[in-house]
């Protein structure tokens, strides 16, 4: 069969789609549309309180990609050891240990999520106007902000909860239900935003406070019913998630840490640029930090349609690979890093021609910045499809190869190496955001080429049920 007959056949993208399309829409609901609706609200409080959250939005951005980088590691050894699983016996490593294995990563994810969130949790909240002060020096943005940071940060205990065991159902057959459980808190989200901002559905107008009770009593909405669902049910079935256990013994949690602390770090390092990025775009002023308040929360949505793609990739990979069938991963692979591109040059292209239709809701905003909004949104969709490329290498082949340290050089090497440098640069130049935006696009070329390249090799295959973990006395 041709490699076009087999990116075409209706197995293959049945499977894809089918895992891909509950992660896409659960991102999109608990993450993307959340921001947009709060960007829509808050736009008609002025661009101070705008450019204040979305200050705020990308420092939370931070924290949520290092738990999604400890969730991908609990995601990369349920798939490959649920897998292992569900073929029985593997050597002298029986199905239930495979079981109570899956159990003390998951005790790895919630352990290492709680020594990252707990701290940065409490330093939030307890300085948030010295936090901001370091970003800004616009007086607005650093009072609105202060309102909004330590709400945000409250958040993080119950986001960890959330991204971990959605990250378990996801790899062990259950992806529908941390798609509910999200899709009710965002509607709830909606709903309290919708009041609590401006001041309807019989609420007190709370502004930007408003916004972050909002986030976070959904937040723990979401949280309570997955994990009620997860475990008020039996769960002595197959697509069963176990529960929790303590990972000390027998070096669980070293070993779970050797291939997801390089993943962690390159979330950690790769978000710090981003928002290094926002930095500069807040030492531009008020205006231009507006203009991208407007244009991030359209690109996480455009992302977000694309990034199931990468998590079910993962998926199937972690799922061939914990199989021993490096011959189907490798083909599968090439199929989803062809497939997943050609998807999103076509978005691309509707987001073009869409444009105004999805910067029409920001009325609020001073025609310059939405005007420098819409030239990056149309740069944005030229290089979508590169963009898809590069998270479909990370989130999905990478990951699920247990790849984790190159993907922390060639992920996190682009952006420090080469988009951040060229982007200090057109800022010390004086150039408008739309010059500063293109730099941080160029990375995005280096990297797909660089994937290429380490895709046909065939390097980024481990199998990581190979040496089982140790088994228990």
């Amino acid at each position: 069969m041709s490699l076009r007959a087999r990116c075409t056949d209706r197995d293959f993208l049945r499977r894809l789609v089918g895992l891909a399309a509950p992660i896409s829409i659960q991102q999109l609901v608990t993450s993307s549309l959340f921001h947009l609706v709060n960007a829509i609200l808050l736009s008609h409080l002025g661009e101070a309180a705008l450019g204040a959250v979305s200050l705020v939005g990308r420092m939370g951005g931070i924290a949520s990609l290092v738990l999604g980088g400890i969730a991908g590691g609990v995601s990369m050894f349920c798939a490959q050891l649920g897998a292992r699983s569900d073929r029985g016996d593997r050597g002298n490593h029986s199905a239930r240990g495979d079981r109570d294995d899956i159990a003390r990563v998951l005790g790895a994810g919630l352990l290492v999520t709680s020594a990252f969130t707990l701290p940065l949790a409490l330093a939030a909240a307890l300085a948030p106007g010295a936090v901001l002060h370091l970003l800004s020096s616009d007086p607005g943005v650093i009072e609105a902000g202060s309102a909004y940071l330590p709400l945000l940060a409250l958040q993080y205990p119950l986001l960890a909860v959330i991204l971990v065991f959605s990250a378990a159902a996801r790899s062990l057959g259950r992806p529908r239900l941390p798609l509910v459980t999200a899709g009710i808190g965002a509607a709830v989200s909606t709903l309290l935003s919708y009041g609590l901002v401006l001041g309807r559905l019989g609420l007190p107008a709370l502004g930007v406070h408003g916004a972050g009770v909002a986030a976070l009593l959904s937040r723990l909405l979401e949280a309570a019913l997955l994990v009620g669902a997860l475990y008020l049910g039996p769960r002595t079935t197959p697509r069963a998630v176990p529960l929790p256990a303590l990972p000390f013994r027998d070096g669980t949690l070293s070993r779970f840490l050797a291939p997801t602390w390089p993943l962690v770090l390159n979330e950690l390092l790769w978000a710090l640029g981003t928002f290094a990025y926002v930095a500069i775009y807040a030492r531009m002023g008020t205006g231009p930090l507006a203009a991208i308040g407007v244009l991030t929360p359209i690109q996480w949505v455009c992302i977000d349609v694309f990034v199931g793609l990468g998590s079910a990739a993962g998926i199937l990979l972690g799922q061939e690979l914990g199989a021993g069938n490096e011959a189907r991963a490798y083909d599968l692979a090439v199929r989803i890093s062809i497939v997943g591109p050609a998807f999103a040059a076509l978005g691309g292209v509707v987001i073009a021609f869409a444009s105004g239709l999805l910067l029409a809701p920001f009325s609020g905003v001073g025609p310059a910045a939405l005007g420098g909004a819409r030239t990056m949104l149309f740069m944005f969709a030229a290089t979508l499809w590169i963009q898809v490329s590069t998270m479909i290498s990370c989130l999905g082949v990478m990951r699920a190869g247990g790849d984790t340290r190159f993907m922390l050089l060639f992920n996190t090497g682009g952006t420090w190496l080469l988009g951040l440098p060229l982007a200090c640069a057109a800022f010390a130049l004086g150039l408008p955001i739309e010059a500063v935006f293109a730099c941080t696009l160029v990375e995005e070329f280096l990297k797909m080429l660089l994937w290429t390249h380490r895709l046909r090799s065939r390097r980024w295959m481990r199998d990581l049920g190979a040496a089982p973990l140790p088994s228990r006395p």
